[in-house]
């Protein structure tokens, strides 16, 4: 969504719409972005100075770092950022806060959509979970430890050294059979 500040009324403005993921530019390995997020905004303008403060919601589709199925997650934040119209020659600073943007006098132009990208993605889990108690995959036979029977976990050893506690196994029974000893 694009705030075109010039033609914009001074005061306060409620606004409700949706931006798609797509619209958002919105790309996640882990993550897709079936539905739009809802966003309330209210506008606060004064001369120069612009507030929005609002609200994001969003369900987006994830797919679980354990078990590798896909749940759903809605994603709820509050949002609050500042912009303020200067001359030209002042637009390009850098403020020194990321919610804090300067926007030049000659096209006072604001596009919230990046503003709107980093919330989704702040909010996304970096390692999701379907369930705190996700059991995850077998590492041997890639059962569903959360819905399939896996009994191959009794055939296997859980250490890593395991083979190679086999290998002096075998090496032992060798030497007794040639009456040998370590």
């Amino acid at each position: 969504m694009k705030l075109d500040l010039a033609a914009w009324p001074d005061g306060t403005t409620a606004k409700d719409f949706d931006e798609t993921g797509e619209d958002l530019n919105l790309v996640s390995d882990m993550t897709r972005f079936p539905d739009p997020a809802h966003i309330h905004l209210l506008v606060h303008k004064a001369n120069t100075e612009i507030v929005i403060e609002g609200s994001l919601e969003m369900s987006v589709r994830s797919t679980c770092v354990r078990c590798l199925e896909e749940f759903n997650t809605n994603l709820s934040e509050d949002f609050r950022r500042v912009a303020l119209v200067v001359p030209d020659s002042q637009s390009k600073d850098d403020s020194g806060d990321p919610d804090y943007v300067f926007l030049p006098q000659s096209f006072p132009e604001w596009d919230l959509n990046e503003s709107f990208r980093e919330i989704v993605m702040l909010s996304l889990p970096q390692n999701p979970l379907c369930r705190e108690d996700c059991r995850g995959l077998c590492p041997f036979c890639g059962a569903n430890r959360n819905t399939d029977p896996c009994r191959c976990h009794e055939s296997h050893r859980a250490t890593p050294l395991a083979d190679l506690s086999d290998l002096l196994a075998q090496s032992d029974e060798k030497s007794a059979k040639h009456g040998r000893s370590r």
